[in-house]
């Protein structure tokens, strides 16, 4: 009941996501194991898609991946947000790792789930971490160097306050910036 209540107050389309004791832990990432729904916009469509989330986490695949990583008693909750409909979405590695130096940026047109999943090639933007100047640009996407540097600069806040280089999620609409999530890098060595 208290769930409706507040989906009621956003008003808006909403989308559910994972959130996990291990899910982003330093030595594991769990990324696209759990479900995620975008785009949920009915009351009934809300309760599906939490229990539907919350049941990913006793998933095979789940289970074989935490044993895999010697991971014991996943504890799962569920996250309801206010959908945005974005103008870009993506990625920043707050410490590149192709170069490890930079900032990287990938983004994309519209929703960031694209990108994620792999259905699209973003477009690529090496910043450099002094200076917030894009050492690097590659793909058709033409987003503002102001929006770059400000992602950059709010990045390494972000990078600062976990004191670890961050796996950060956004999405832009106009020049407003939403952070949807942040975990540590987890392919640092």
């Amino acid at each position: 009941e208290k769930i409706i209540q507040k989906y009621r107050e956003l008003d808006s389309q909403v989308s559910v996501r994972s959130s996990a004791t291990a899910e982003d832990a330093k030595n594991a990432s769990f990324a696209g194991q759990f479900e995620t729904f975008l785009n949920v916009n009915s009351e009934n469509e809300l309760l599906d898609s939490i229990n539907r989330c919350w049941k990913s986490s006793k998933s095979k695949r789940v289970i074989s991946y935490a044993k895999s990583k010697r991971i014991k008693n996943i504890k799962m909750a569920v996250i309801v947000q206010k959908m945005i409909n974005p103008d870009f979405a993506g990625v920043i590695f707050t410490l590149d790792q192709i170069y490890n130096k930079d900032i990287l940026i990938e983004s994309v047109k519209g929703l960031g789930e694209k990108l994620v999943s792999g259905k699209i090639t973003p477009t690529s933007y090496f910043i450099d971490r002094k200076h917030y100047k894009i050492n690097n640009r590659s793909g058709s996407l033409n987003i503002s160097d102001i929006l770059i540097e400000k992602l950059g600069r709010l990045a390494l806040k972000i990078e600062k306050s976990y004191n670890f280089p961050q796996d950060i999620e956004f999405a832009t609409k106009g020049n407003e910036i939403s952070i949807l999530q942040s975990r540590a890098i987890t392919t640092i060595n």
